[in-house]
């Protein structure tokens, strides 16, 4: 199977989407935490339940591709988590399970670096992906296609693809540089070790190496 996890964090709300892939079947979870009114008991479990909005849908890969905005975000989800093949166990005061580790796309800003998130976190393992339900899966998908895939929704996800490539492609090029300087040095060091080592002593060599790189 395959996991992967988008997670969106603002003051506002937080929106988690997960994706298990098997084959040609993709089963998608939707969390969504409204930001918390000012009564709001941190204590009282059923006001936790409240305030987050859940559903899920399995789809097939083509029609997965027709829903353009949960599409990207689905490319974007295959990016951000550590390991697609595999699930870690964690074990938490409120919560434990089978987590998805990736990075957040935090406030829409940047995206965090250092997998210590656990994006989302199922019960038991997810197995055979089977729509028990037609008419429910059905209404999901509707549901979906009506409130989300909108013009905003796609100009969202596209964008947010493309400040995660580009930030990467940056990263490839500061680790090109540093390559190429690593390169130039190491050319440095042959050429004066072949034609003017041998005319000088160590501690020359040394100075002029220090002064050189």
């Amino acid at each position: 199977m395959e996991y992967s996890c988008y997670y969106y964090h603002s003051n506002q709300t937080t929106e988690i989407i997960a994706f298990v892939k098997k084959d040609d079947m993709i089963d998608v979870r939707f969390l969504n935490y409204e930001t918390f009114p000012e009564d709001y008991d941190y204590e009282d479990e059923e006001d936790d339940d409240n305030f987050h909005k859940a559903f899920g849908m399995i789809i097939t890969y083509k029609q997965l591709k027709e829903l353009k905005s949960l599409y990207t975000y689905y490319l974007l989800s295959l990016m951000l988590t550590e390991n697609t093949k595999e699930l870690k166990y964690v074990r938490g005061e409120r919560m434990s399970g089978w987590a998805i580790s990736a990075n957040q796309n935090w406030k829409g800003l940047y995206f965090t670096e250092n997998f210590k998130q656990k994006c989302f976190v199922f019960d038991n393992k997810p197995k055979e992906l089977i729509i028990d339900n037609v008419n429910l899966n059905n209404t999901f998908i509707n549901y979906y296609t009506n409130k989300h895939e909108t013009k905003k929704e796609l100009y969202n996800s596209t964008f947010y693809l493309l400040k995660f490539i580009d930030k990467e492609e940056k990263k490839i090029e500061k680790e090109l540089i540093q390559l190429e300087h690593i390169v130039e040095k190491q050319k440095i060091i042959e050429i004066l070790a072949s034609r003017i080592k041998v005319f000088i002593n160590d501690d020359t060599y040394r100075i002029i190496l220090k002064k050189l790189l």
